[in-house]
């Protein structure tokens, strides 16, 4: 964002559901280009991989007959069959399936390959970032830093909205990527960044002295990411992990200049009120990212990490910000009075607002701001989505822009916009326009969707530029394919509340075989959806847990529309199919068919 400054002065002197597809293998990805890169655990277990096909090959041509034969069979069962491991007569009745999957929604096998792409990501070990590399030379700060917050917010999304009953990957992941936002390669170029300059602010006479510590100053576009994030982690988790003190410590190492090392030490709590308080000592005109320059997009993250925390803790930090920061964005016109766009930045010492009216920062701005002033973007959207759709497909081409950002990000961040409008039309033209335009792949190893780099700005001969920056690929791509209409807006006003994971939910899924595509509680029903279908790894059978289902209750089992089963949960059994286990947690195994996917419901019953 460092030349912004030397153009301007150039220029102006969620019954219990729960539905696990096991996707990986689907018939997208069984045409995908191999890869050579290994996902997780898949080097020790493709070495198995030949000898399991052919079992596999049997054991799904067993299970498609059996469920073929079923489909002819009633659901009513003689009052003499009960279920293996019980003692006492669980007759089986024909009652109505309390669930129907269609009324759900559903992650396809797109957004599984896009989950397993970031996965991947998030297993790196801390320091590598491979896949998430950049040439943008014109900044300061790590594009990483977007792509690790991003990339968790897209996974916040499929956990809301999809699978709010099925933790294990995503707690994983969005951990991981904190911890990588840690790392000092993410975050020590506030050091020099810090000391600001003409560049930033033409009006200043001497650098400033230097900050060690990134998030106490300024530096919004990292401190209200790790906000926004961490918060986000605390809402869906409750493990007060990032609450404790010193969560988020600051290793500043240096051992060839300076005097040693220094550590700086804060926690959730920290960070919500100094943050809260930045925006007070400004005057609730935002704050700033560089030194001098405060950017619209950039403080919508830390007005929502503030919501979330507000949720979680009882405090009021985002009710006293967001009316006092939307009376100086009208009076000083953060939006453009001459079109819909907003401003592209503040010159804070200056009292300036510059205006681009480009869509990275319409989009990237809205698309957040939607969960706190929904009505205001929602007026401004139409125009524009009018004002920028030509361009970020191609059709138009823009003589002058103050920054790099929108050959970057302007098309993918406005597919990110578009989703959260519930704009169908233009978001599904977008999503066409990506994959006939930039290459995405499948990887059958790893059942990943992706889209790889490309850092060649060239347009072909359609005046198409077919550059994939990573931030793009694997930030606002991720949210575009993993978002609803108003899924932001409804993941910051509606939070789940504390005991959230009281309630029944499934663990215990072999990643590598099994792909969760639905997961939700529904209190009024008291049932269990679960939908399994193969995934990258071939097994015989894959299984999972149902925990936190009453001891002393009795749950019927359906598999597809067929009641099958009726288990005590007060008697412990590891044997067949369904069983307990010595933690009264259901245990299901079962033998998946390659052609389509297995959906199992289970629900309390009175006998």
């Amino acid at each position: 964002m460092n030349l912004l400054l030397q153009n301007w002065l150039r220029s102006t002197g969620q019954v219990l559901l729960v539905s696990v597809f096991l996707a990986g293998s689907i018939a997208q990805a069984e045409e995908a280009p191999k890869s050579d890169f290994v996902f997780g655990a898949v080097a020790q277990k493709k070495k198995d991989a030949a000898e399991k096909a052919k079992d596999q090959e049997t054991a799904e041509a067993t299970t498609d007959v059996a469920e073929a034969q079923s489909e002819k069979k009633t659901i009513a069962r003689t009052q003499n069959e009960s279920v293996v491991h019980v003692t006492k007569d669980l007759s089986l009745n024909s009652k109505e399936l309390p669930l129907n999957p269609e009324d759900f929604r559903s992650l396809d096998a797109k957004q599984i390959g896009v989950i397993r792409h970031i996965l991947k990501l998030s297993r790196q070990q801390r320091g590598n970032f491979d896949g998430m590399g950049s040439d943008w030379t014109d900044i300061h700060e790590p594009p990483v830093q977007y792509q690790f917050s991003m990339g968790g917010y897209a996974l916040g999304l499929a956990q809301y909205h999809y699978t709010p009953a099925y933790p294990d990957i995503y707690r994983e992941a969005m951990d991981s990527y904190i911890q990588k936002l840690l790392h000092p390669l993410v975050w020590d170029a506030w050091y020099l960044i810090s000391m600001g300059g003409k560049v930033v602010n033409p009006d200043q006479e001497a650098l400033f002295v230097p900050s060690f510590d990134p998030v106490t100053d300024d530096n919004i576009m990292y401190s209200g990411h790790l906000l926004q994030l961490a918060a986000l982690y605390e809402m869906l988790y409750r493990d007060e992990k990032y609450a404790q003190s010193g969560a988020f410590t600051f290793d500043f190492l240096t051992e060839s200049w300076g005097d040693g090392p220094i550590v700086y030490k804060h926690d959730l709590h920290d960070l919500a009120k100094i943050i809260h308080g930045l925006f007070k000592e400004g005057n609730y005109k935002g704050i700033a990212c560089e030194r001098n320059l405060v950017f619209v997009p950039c403080n919508q993250h830390p007005i929502l990490g503030l919501m979330h925390y507000d949720a979680v803790y009882g405090t009021e930090y985002a009710k006293d910000v967001i009316p006092k920061f939307k009376k100086q964005w009208d009076e000083r016109q953060y939006q453009n009075p001459e079109s819909s766009s907003l401003m592209l930045v503040l010159l804070k010492q200056q009292e300036q607002v510059l205006y681009a009216d480009e869509s990275w920062v319409d989009s990237w701005a809205g698309m957040y701001m939607n969960a706190w002033d929904s009505e205001y973007i929602q007026s401004l959207y139409p125009a524009q989505r009018d004002l920028h759709f030509d361009y970020a497909i191609g059709n138009k081409v823009k003589t002058e822009s103050l920054m790099m950002w929108e050959d970057r990000i302007g098309l993918t961040s406005l597919l990110a916009y578009t989703v959260e409008m519930g704009d169908t039309e233009t978001s599904n033209a977008l999503f066409e326009h990506l994959e006939t335009n930039f290459s995405p792949i499948w990887e059958e190893d790893t059942g990943r969707y992706y889209y790889p780099r490309n850092d060649d700005p060239t347009k072909d001969e359609n005046g198409i530029s077919h550059m994939m920056p990573t931030m793009g690929a694997n930030a606002f791509i991720p949210q575009a394919y993993l978002n609803i209409k108003d899924g932001i807006k409804t993941l910051y006003n509606s939070p789940w509340p504390a005991d959230h994971w009281s309630q029944p939910y499934i663990t215990g899924v072999d990643d590598l075989t099994t792909s969760v595509t639905q997961a939700v509680f529904v209190e009024e029903k008291g049932a269990l959806l679960v939908t399994l279908a193969q995934g990258p790894v071939a097994a015989k059978k894959v299984a999972f847990k149902v925990v936190n289902l009453d001891p002393d209750k009795i749950y019927a089992i359906w598999k597809g529309n067929e009641l099958v089963k009726k288990i005590s949960m007060s008697e412990e059994s590891m044997n067949g199919e369904y069983s307990v286990d010595a933690q009264d947690n259901l245990v299901i195994e079962t033998i998946l068919s390659k052609s389509k996917p297995s959906s199992f419901v289970i629900a309390e019953v009175d006998h």
